[in-house]
């Protein structure tokens, strides 16, 4: 009769099997470095090998000189570094999809996420004792520890934590740290052992004696707005001397920076120049403030028009023909039902099918500009047509012109 240590072995080989068949369909593992050992529900601790697939209820342990990265879809991972211990926490008994939104628990140790995926349904969580973490699009290190508590530090991007009811929000190279039972201190510049333990990870630019360097986190390229000023964050050269449209901006101690910068009506360049020394680096960014809500037309139809007379019509329902004119990329509801589809290249909209319930007296289109303004017209919609006036209207009366007929 097998053992139950051969058993163990058995159902941990099997378990190894089932993993690295997974892979190919959702998150794996990868950079193995040194002894690191895993965990699925059922088993015991066995060692962590390249490529093996990440199963949902799984834990992740790494030794005092080892390491592993967990890649997920877009270039997104997250590096275990040594001596932590992670449990991955999304729908038990799944394998965890590579377009999921993830959540890890960290108990202690250290892990730096790099998440390169948009959106709040992609978006990296970190629970650890009495904090929360989130990352949707950044690059976010943190470190915990019992007696020491929670160090959470920004590399690029953004990212908040939240405990005690208190959240805070990091931008590019800003840190925040959460004692045992306190709420999140206020955002501070990052220090030399999170700006050491970045560039050893390859997440900051290697800078050699002399060099400068200049990024630009926020906002974006071809950002659109609809309020002036714009927050202009980044980072360049520690000890730096920086300009944003000829304007002197202060350089924080490791390197990052944060001014308000005016607007004008249209497109705006803000130009950054930083220097140090002998040596400069500059860049530009395109912002356009737009505070006008986007042009909105409803040709037809007109108000209390007639729905049986626009349409087809039955005991429930019309379908209707609506037509207009709006701006071309804005988004186009009627009655909350999205219709962007339905917007040309030249901001015209011609919908032949409309769905009207014989309940609803009113058609609300909005259309929504990308900086968020909108635009709003009614129309009333009146009473279908009863020539004779027999209460029964044309569209369901077999003689619609005769009040006697039944």
């Amino acid at each position: 009769m097998p053992s139950n240590k051969f058993l163990k072995n058995c159902l941990q080989c099997a378990a190894l099997i089932l993993l690295a068949a997974a892979a190919a369909h959702g998150a794996s593992v990868s950079d193995v470095r040194g002894i690191t050992l895993v965990k699925v529900p059922d088993s015991e601790w066995f060692p962590c090998v390249e490529n093996l697939g990440i199963k949902n209820r799984m834990s992740l342990r790494t030794g005092r000189n080892s390491r592993i990265a967990v890649r997920f879809a877009g270039d997104s991972f997250v590096i275990i570094r040594a001596q932590t211990e992670v449990y991955v926490d999304n729908a038990p008994g799944e394998i965890l999809a590579r377009e999921d939104a993830v959540h890890l628990i960290l108990e202690q140790g250290e892990i730096v996420v790099v998440n390169r995926r948009e959106g709040r349904k992609n978006e990296i969580r970190v629970s650890t004792p009495g904090a929360a973490l989130s990352v949707q699009k950044g690059v976010l290190s943190i470190k915990s520890g019992k007696e020491e508590g929670v160090t959470a530090g920004v590399a690029q991007g953004s990212a908040c934590a939240q405990a005690k009811g208190k959240t805070v929000c990091m931008e590019a190279l800003q840190s925040t740290r959460i004692a045992p039972k306190k709420p999140p201190s206020a955002a501070t510049a990052a220090g030399p052992q999170l700006l050491a333990m970045w560039r050893e990870e390859g997440l900051l630019p290697e800078q050699a004696d002399g060099d400068i360097t200049l990024r630009v986190t926020k906002p974006e390229k071809g950002t659109i707005v609809s309020k002036s000023p714009v927050k202009v964050v980044g980072a360049t050269r520690p000890g730096a001397t920086l300009t944003i449209n000829g304007k002197s901006v202060p350089v924080q101690p490791g390197g990052g920076f944060s001014a308000d910068v005016p607007l004008s009506e249209g497109a705006n360049t803000i130009a950054l120049e930083a220097r140090h020394g002998d040596k400069r680096a500059s860049a530009a960014v395109t912002v356009t403030l737009d505070t006008a809500p986007p042009l909105l037309t409803v040709s037809q139809p007109m108000d209390y028009f007639d729905p049986t007379v626009l349409g087809s019509c039955d005991s429930r329902k019309c379908r209707i023909q609506i037509f207009g004119l709006t701006e071309p990329g804005v988004s186009l509801f009627i009655n909350r039902t999205e219709v962007s589809s339905f917007v040309e290249q030249d901001g015209s909209f011609f919908i032949t099918d409309f769905p009207l319930a014989r309940t609803e007296t009113m058609l609300r289109i909005e259309a929504i500009d990308a900086s968020g303004l909108k635009s709003t017209q009614t129309v009333t919609v009146g009473m279908p047509l009863d020539s004779d006036g027999d209460l029964r209207p044309d569209h369901l009366d077999m003689c619609p012109y005769d009040p006697s007929c039944q």
